[in-house]
């Protein structure tokens, strides 16, 4: 637990709040540079008796408090007083933002459990969930157009962006690191030699090694091959599960190697998939485009 806490923002290095008569003094971290649970409590103590409810503050500087990673709050849940302590800080974080209106709570997480999660341990009417997702394939064409292919190296050639977009997907990120990686390369890079691609593969390898705990070696191939051959680019979860059984697919699902879309709202970029069942997908373009290389190199040594 404690190691997560050493990672909290270091919101300690802000001395002053704009728009306060006093400066609010935060708390210092120890002298091994790190959080300890006290620190933690005197801090939210100090931003509970010193900010002013929100209507005093204007629409351009009111107050977020933004905890990225929140997923690993879940590991509160281990501690002996986890539970007591993860209810009592949701419960801060409700009296803060719906009962004193001081300032609003963002929790961040690429989890694809975690907003289910959160809903069903604080309740569902107290929180609001809003996806920050890939853009659509026309989205990212013109993204790639207007806002990427601008910092090409003079001498090189424009990829083609069907082969961008295989690897890239509408990952605004991704799109950026491409064209960066195929400058450095001189135009030489091909898109499975995309940096994404290459880690997306090995992630994909050592969960073929690490079979047995969670999954089969076969049931991860059958999944892979199922994702390869869907022309939609999902499957149905609730369908998967049935064939493959839902621990399997929850846990390629917490280990990250399956993304989880509860409805059409977490899939912008499948303008295709209507929201009436739960789907679950590769976790980026890149690790279908890695599926595919292993894949091939599984086929050829079984041959």
């Amino acid at each position: 637990m404690l190691s997560w806490l050493n990672q909290f923002p270091r919101v300690a290095a802000v001395r002053e709040i704009r728009g306060l008569e006093d400066t609010v003094e935060f708390p210092d971290i120890n002298e091994q540079g790190v959080y300890s649970i006290d620190h933690l409590i005197e801090l939210f103590n100090t931003m509970d008796k010193n900010l002013p409810p929100l209507s005093l503050w204007t629409s351009e500087n009111s107050p977020i408090l933004f905890i990225d990673e929140a997923n690993r709050l879940q590991s509160l849940l281990a501690d002996k007083d986890g539970h007591v302590a993860l209810k009592n800080l949701f419960e801060w974080f409700v009296t803060n933002t719906k009962q004193n209106h001081r300032f609003h709570v963002l929790l961040g997480s690429s989890d694809s459990f975690f907003h289910l999660w959160v809903e069903e341990f604080v309740g569902a009417g107290r929180t609001t969930p809003h996806v920050i997702g890939d853009l659509s394939k026309d989205e990212a064409d013109r993204f790639w157009n207007e806002n990427i292919i601008c910092n090409i190296k003079k001498s090189l050639p424009v990829p083609s962006f069907a082969d961008v977009y295989r690897v890239c997907g509408g990952n605004m990120f991704s799109l950026e690191r491409y064209l960066d990686q195929y400058n450095m390369s001189n135009g030489k890079m091909v898109p499975e030699g995309f940096s994404f691609v290459k880690a997306e593969y090995a992630r994909l390898f050592l969960a073929l090694v690490r079979a047995g705990k969670g999954w089969s070696r076969d049931q991860l191939i059958t999944v892979m091959e199922k994702l390869l051959k869907s022309e939609s680019g999902y499957l149905v979860y609730d369908e998967l599960c049935d064939e493959m059984g839902a621990d399997v697919v929850d846990g390629l699902i917490e280990r990250n190697i399956l993304n989880y879309r509860p409805t059409n709202r977490y899939a912008y970029d499948l303008p295709d998939y209507d929201g009436q069942k739960s789907i679950v997908t590769a976790e980026m373009p890149s690790s279908v485009a890695a599926m595919e290389i292993l894949l091939q190199r599984i086929q050829k040594k079984w041959n």
